[in-house]
């Protein structure tokens, strides 16, 4: 097995990003109930993405989910959607390790801070189960 560069670069922001989620557990507010864990959530798309996944993207009750579910850093919230092409060099370390996941291609990365998520974008109905999955109800 041969590490490129990206890889690399990728490991390390993932240790950043954990270290990011073990830290901001105490500023997490709005959440409750023992089967919630706080996540960070990316969505990567393209340009041709936007029509088959218009009903995620402008979902109420997905982004309703993820004000009351992703981490809190102050008034930022940990979830984004972002495009393949977006630059992500000032975005805090766990988007930027999130979105280095799905580097390349679209798709979804998530992360509870134990467990975690890669791959393509669900379903649209389904989004809101994969998000509950590894955040709770």
């Amino acid at each position: 097995m041969t590490l490129h560069r990206t890889d690399i670069v990728a490991v390390a922001l993932i240790g950043l990003a954990a270290g990011f989620l073990a830290t901001q557990k105490n500023l997490i507010s709005g959440l409750s109930g023992p089967a919630t864990k706080p996540i960070a959530v990316v969505f990567r798309y393209s340009a041709d993405d936007l029509k088959a996944q218009k009903e995620i993207l402008t979902s109420k009750e997905v982004r309703e989910y993820l004000e009351s579910h992703c981490i809190k850093s102050g008034d930022d919230v940990m979830y984004r959607f972002l495009g393949t092409t977006d630059d992500v060099s000032k975005q805090p370390a766990i988007i930027q390790a999130l979105f280095a996941k799905i580097e390349g291609q679209t798709g979804l990365a998530l992360s509870n801070g134990t467990s975690s998520y890669e791959g393509p974008w669900p379903a649209d109905s389904a989004a809101l189960a994969l998000l509950k999955k590894y955040g709770g109800p």
